[in-house]
């Protein structure tokens, strides 16, 4: 559950947000994309997510350990958000993901979600814009497999806990990967990275669908101490020359600033299918290397919708900037 509690951080001391005005303005669709995945162990992550089911802004925010969002009139049906996620948009909290509650269940006018945002939490001030989606899974992210070999090929999600879970495709449905049999799915929040290990190769859908659309803005995720905190590169342009710089992004502008200095690593996995290690770190004005932490590691690339590994000293926020042109 810890991937839902990282909004009672003590982040109080933030600065409120000025008052905004309610937006009816709709995500832009780009459909999928596709990479070929190399044959052996890489990390990716999906750089679309599902479209906004609602987008406003709220009357009044009610803060406690399951916060309430109020929002004028009645756009909502009661009930309907029960696999879904509220990112703030506007504000000093901008970019943040915070899990709806499903108990107690969204009114007409109003939405629950897991995580603090009174004083004693993000301390918002109750008039930020927000939306609402629905999460996707890997069963979105990668409909009908995706293109990956049915058992031969599966997916690793890791949670917030330190655990993970093994999905492969069977040829009909995803099920356990260590089974083959259970049915078996899992939530892939923005940004959120997963390893995929394929036998031989394969040319890998993500997207299309449910899973179509092109988020704007900022995203904040929480990375936690002692666990694998696999994050994407959130831009969905496909790089299939291998060479153009415009369809990878520099160490430089993936806000690694808002990492700690020194403390926290982050780890490029190579793109080749065997899964080697290279270590990077910002130390306060720029990224260095992350084993002698003194040589400029800047423009080092990693590769659009790649996804590499944060390992912060103590629990934090890793903020990236919007990517897409």
């Amino acid at each position: 559950m810890k991937r839902l509690l990282i909004a009672s951080f003590a982040l109080a001391s933030l600065p409120a947000a000025q008052a905004q005005t309610a937006l009816t303005s709709s995500t832009p669709v780009i459909g999928f994309y596709k990479f070929d995945v190399p044959s052996g162990t890489s990390t990716w992550s999906c750089a679309l997510v599902t479209k906004k089911d609602f987008q406003g802004a709220a009357s009044s925010i009610v803060g406690g350990a399951t916060s309430t969002i109020n929002v004028p009139g009645t756009p909502f049906s009661a009930g309907s958000f029960n696999a879904h996620y509220v990112e703030i948009l506007s504000g000093p909290q901008a970019g943040m993901i915070l899990d709806v509650a499903t108990s107690p269940a969204n009114t007409a006018s109003a939405v629950s979600v897991v995580g603090n945002l009174g004083p004693a939490g993000l301390n918002l001030v109750g008039n930020e814009t927000f939306c609402i989606r629905e999460h996707a899974l890997i069963s979105t992210v990668l409909p009908s497999g995706g293109g990956l070999a049915p058992i031969d090929d599966n997916v690793e999600v890791y949670d917030s806990n330190g655990g993970s879970k093994i999905l492969t495709w069977d040829g009909v449905k995803w099920v356990d990967g260590v089974d083959f049999v259970t049915p078996s799915d899992a939530t892939v929040y923005p940004l959120q990275g997963f390893k995929i290990s394929s036998v031989s190769g394969a040319t890998v859908t993500f997207g299309g669908g449910q899973v179509s659309y092109v988020k704007s803005g900022a995203t904040k995720v929480p990375v936690y101490s002692g666990v694998v905190n696999l994050v994407g590169v959130m831009n969905p342009l496909v790089d299939v020359t291998s060479v153009d710089p415009t369809f990878s992004a520099p160490l430089s502008g993936l806000g690694l600033n808002s990492l700690s200095p020194v403390d926290d690593l982050v780890t490029r996995i190579s793109f080749d299918g065997l899964a080697t290690e290279d270590f990077f770190a910002w130390d306060g004005t720029a990224v260095v290397d992350g084993i002698d932490f003194i040589t400029l590691k800047g423009n080092e690339r990693i590769k659009n919708s790649q996804a590499f590994q944060i390992s912060p000293l103590v629990d934090g926020v890793y903020t990236q900037p919007q990517l897409v042109p």
